[in-house]
Order: C-alpha cells, then structure tokens, then sequence
C-alpha cells in the first residue's frame, strides 16, 4: 500500500476531529504487518503537528487566549511550577519558552559579558 492510501486511512481514524478507537482498530484490522507499522508512524506524524501543549506554572483559568491562538489544534495543558511567571508552547517540532527565570538568566549573562 501507498503512502497517500495510508494518509487518506489516517484521516478516515478521525471523527470530528477526535481520534475514533473503534475505526482505527478496524483499520488496523484489514492491514498487513508493514502497513501498519506505516500507519501508526503517519498515525503519531499527524497527532503531534495538530497537538500543542501548553505548560504553565498554575492552572490557568482564562483559556481562551490559546485557543484563538491555535485554532483547529488539540491542546494539551500541563502544569510545570518550575516556570516562574511564564510559559513553555510546544507546537509540533517549535517549542517556545518564555518565563521570569530564563530572562533573569539572560540579563546576568549579558551583564556578565559586558563586564569581562
């Protein structure tokens, strides 16, 4: 089987945009052992680029910042109490960071530089 046969099963996996257990247990089903092994790669492919996880330092209770931010993408929030003051997006293969440490971080680093 072809890759785009595969992508095409991939996206039958989903229904309204949530992944549908009893079709990709179908699907896995009716494949041979190496298209399989296609499929659960284009399978994970596919749920990490229409994932971002947000890691925050408290639960944040006002969401709706990020879900303009990401429309259309599944979003995953996590707490992480070592961000201070900040936030840690990871969209696909991006990762942005920006809280109150690594800027502390950054500032005596220049300040350092400056110095020597």
């Amino acid at each position: 089987m072809d890759i785009k046969k595969i992508k095409k099963l991939v996206l039958l996996s989903y229904v309204h945009k949530k992944l549908n257990l009893i079709r990709v247990n179908k699907i896995a089903r009716l494949l041979t052992r190496k298209d399989l092994k296609a499929y659960v790669k284009v399978l994970k492919s596919y749920e990490k680029e229409n994932t971002v996880i947000i890691n925050l330092p408290f639960m944040y209770t006002d969401k709706k910042i990020f879900d303009k931010m990401f429309r259309g993408k599944k979003i995953i929030y996590k707490e992480d109490p070592s961000l201070i003051a900040g936030v840690r997006i990871i969209n696909n293969d991006i990762v942005y960071e920006h809280d109150l440490k690594n800027t502390l971080e950054d500032i005596a680093t220049h300040i350092g530089l400056a110095y020597d």
